[in-house]
């Protein structure tokens, strides 16, 4: 479960610690078609495919304060950053 994991991560990070995702696989970003195809198939094993909302809701979730996403859609990445 991503966000119990993200949790645990939190749990450990030393208070004002900071956590980054670098994301190249989402939902809505350059790559979308094939990974579209890709979720859909990797549905059934818990695949999360989350949009760019979606990372920092998940963030936001796991308790992570600040929690911001940061999109280069030209690169095909994002970032989301959080702090504990």
């Amino acid at each position: 479960d991503l966000p119990n994991d993200l949790r645990e991560v939190r749990r450990v990070l030393k208070p004002g610690g900071t956590v980054v995702l670098i994301v190249e696989a989402y939902k809505g970003g350059k790559h979308a078609k094939a990974m579209d195809m890709f979720a859909t198939m990797m549905r059934p094993l818990g695949y999360s495919h989350l949009d760019v909302t979606g990372h920092r809701e998940l963030l936001e979730r796991a308790g992570y304060d600040r929690a911001q996403v940061f999109e280069d859609y030209d690169k095909g990445w994002l970032c989301a950053v959080g702090g504990a």
